[in-house]
């Protein structure tokens, strides 16, 4: 495209009546503007190939993040699966899910907050966890959200646990909840906190 604009400078340099030839056959005007759509021209093919080039960049980049997080998620499958006494990782089945989805359906003017957290230091736990995270935020009304607890709590070490202010340990979202455990044949275990905010409750997975 450079080299089309640079076609007429060129012209009048090398033939010495070039200019008195071509205002004859095309004005400076039109070939003004001819010079002006070419410069636009060039430049949005410029701006269009570089656009092209960063986003297939881009492509590239979330392929390779997309692989490295299934590789990821994989051996942390794996360690689970080894570090497992039975060596079985814990994962809600079909029915499981059949059933905690009956118990936790909620009106259209209903929406729960909650968190689910894992111990520390337990891959396995924070597999059955994360498996239990995406079940539940995938029923209309309810958002989970939650990761491995930042230090130890012996009190979680084994079991399920249900933890939530004194006063609270049978508001509506938390009766759900324990009603939907129960249905599964997954027991929480109790536990009461005076300083938790009002209306918030958490899970925390233990180990087996």
């Amino acid at each position: 495209m450079g080299l089309l604009l640079m076609v007429e400078p060129l012209l009048d340099y090398y033939w010495d009546s070039y200019r008195g030839w071509a205002d004859r056959v095309i004005s400076r005007a039109w070939r003004t503007r001819l010079a002006i759509t070419l410069s636009v021209l060039a430049g949005f093919i410029a701006c269009f190939l570089a656009f092209q080039d960063q986003f297939h960049e881009t492509q590239t980049a979330l392929s390779k993040f997309n692989s490295v997080k299934v590789e990821r998620d994989e051996a942390r499958r794996q360690l689970a699966a080894s570090s497992n006494p039975n060596n079985i990782a814990r994962k809600l089945d079909k029915d499981q899910k059949a059933r905690m989805e009956m118990a936790l359906k909620l009106s259209p003017t209903e929406q729960y907050t909650f968190q689910l957290n894992s111990i520390i230091s337990c891959e396995e736990c924070e597999l059955f966890a994360q498996d239990i995270r995406d079940f539940i935020n995938e029923i209309p009304g309810w958002a989970v959200n939650g990761g491995p607890l930042l230090w130890p709590m012996d009190q979680y070490r084994h079991g399920i646990w249900l933890t939530t202010r004194v006063d609270e340990q049978h508001i509506e979202p938390v009766e759900k909840i324990r009603a939907a455990f129960a249905s599964a044949g997954i027991a929480l275990m109790p536990s009461s906190e005076d300083d938790m905010r009002s209306g918030s409750f958490v899970i925390v997975i233990g180990r087996p």
